[in-house]
């Protein structure tokens, strides 16, 4: 059975959240999400709960109504996500998701920075064996050059701690950006390469 796609998939960034204020040191926070899927342009929302206060604890609380894609049954669903945290080299620290789902028994706990909704549930990729786009290119992606993945680009990413110093941006970080962009200028030339194959 073919594995799952991560791309196509709703997802939540812890560091996004950071960057919204919907994960803020020492507080308490909510926030409606909505995603709107293409080419369909059907919308699904979540509700979350944010809390990094020592009196509440660190978590994520995720409240969506998930549909059963055979019978259309609706199920309310409300849980935590633990959230953790990781001293940078500059100062300062970073958030991470606690991965909460458990597989044949056995509770995950991974530290992650990215969960995906795969069924009724969030979970880190691996839990829900999912893969990139990216990672099924053909010999014809292939044809615009060494492709560089999403997962390597993410992974790049989740482990650069300091993107700026003194107002400045840091070199590994503008490197990460200039790898970033390749890896992305690469899959929009292998996009408009299948479109003229399948136009011709």
């Amino acid at each position: 059975m073919s594995k799952a796609e991560a791309d196509s998939l709703n997802k939540l960034d812890i560091n996004w959240l950071r960057r919204e204020k919907v994960l803020a040191d020492h507080c308490w926070n909510n926030r409606n999400i909505t995603w709107t899927h293409r080419p369909s342009g059907n919308q699904s929302s979540i509700t979350i709960h944010t809390s990094l206060t020592e009196h509440d604890g660190q978590y994520v609380e995720l409240i969506y109504t998930s549909t059963d894609k055979w019978d259309v049954t609706k199920t309310n669903i409300n849980y935590k996500v633990p959230v953790t945290s990781t001293p940078c080299h500059f100062g300062g620290i970073r958030y991470w998701f606690i991965c909460p789902l458990t597989s044949n028994g056995v509770y995950c706990g991974r530290r992650v920075a990215k969960l995906y909704l795969f069924g009724k549930y969030f979970g880190c990729r691996h839990c829900h064996q999912l893969t990139y786009e990216s990672r099924k290119l053909s010999g014809m992606w292939k044809a615009v050059g060494s492709v560089i993945s999403l997962p390597d680009i993410d992974e790049r990413m989740d482990k650069i701690r300091t993107r700026y110093y003194a107002g400045k941006m840091t070199k590994r970080y503008r490197r990460a950006l200039e790898i970033q962009d390749k890896g992305l200028n690469q899959m929009a030339l292998a996009s408009d390469y299948l479109y003229k194959r399948r136009q011709s």
